[in-house]
């Protein structure tokens, strides 16, 4: 028996997936759900179309994968169904005119108590694009349980939550989402994001460790930081751990 690594074909197969994504068109003309979790980002995106780095592609393909799998078990009649509302589209998951559910892919180790932030943002969206009082959030964590020094293997796990609104919770959801879609359009206009909320700190980027220069750095995401200038709370971080490094 003979092994060999085939690199060639690893190479083409790579090449195959990250030319899929590449050729995808960007995004035009009404606003989407996803625009308005990170609204800076969707506006710059639009203005200048960023092309994903094979990293991202990598996040995209198990993300892809694990959505169209569940969307076969649940039904596809029922998948990516769309809707729309004062100018915003949206596209759930798997919604049947009663059960409302979006699916999410995380590579979080450790499963938190509640789901991200912007996953009950975009449920609540949901909720009122889609006139239902509740929306099911499930994740699947393909590497929970996993440990930096190799102790403990992955194991996939699953979560779900149900989130619940109320009439004046629906009202409220309305209400932001206008003022949104019209800043978003003004800052599209004028290429002018600082009246829009900030995105998360994941998104920027996150503060990694120089082993050879022994001090803390910002390993940056987001590919417009330049134009953005945001996270101004993630750089005093920086600032505060590289100062009590020294000390």
């Amino acid at each position: 028996m003979k092994l060999e690594l085939d690199e060639k074909f690893s190479d083409f197969l790579r090449d195959k997936i990250v030319s899929n994504y590449r050729s995808r068109l960007p995004r035009q003309g009404k606003w989407h759900v996803s625009d308005l979790l990170f609204p800076r980002y969707a506006v710059l995106n639009r203005r200048q179309p960023h092309q994903p780095t094979n990293d991202e592609i990598g996040f995209f393909l198990t993300g892809e994968a694990y959505h169209n799998f569940i969307q076969e078990l649940l039904g596809k009649q029922n998948s990516e169904v769309k809707a729309e509302a004062i100018d915003v589209l949206a596209s759930a998951d798997f919604f049947d005119g009663g059960t409302l559910i979006e699916f999410k892919t995380s590579r979080k180790w450790t499963i938190p108590e509640t789901p991200e932030e912007h996953y009950i943002k975009q449920a609540a969206y949901y909720a009122f694009i889609f006139a239902v009082k509740s929306v099911r959030i499930s994740v699947i964590y393909p590497t929970s349980g996993r440990k930096w020094d190799g102790s403990t293997s992955s194991t996939v796990e699953i979560r779900s939550w149900i989130v619940l609104f109320s009439d004046e919770d629906i009202t409220e959801i309305k209400e932001e989402m206008t003022g949104l879609v019209k800043d978003m359009t003004e800052a599209y206009k004028t290429g002018d994001v600082s009246s829009l909320p900030e995105c998360p700190e994941w998104k920027f980027g996150s503060i990694e460790r120089d082993k050879e220069k022994q001090e803390y750095y910002i390993k940056i995401r987001c590919p417009f930081t330049e134009i953005c200038l945001c996270s101004s709370s993630l750089k005093e971080q920086l600032e505060y751990k590289n100062a009590h490094r020294r000390k």
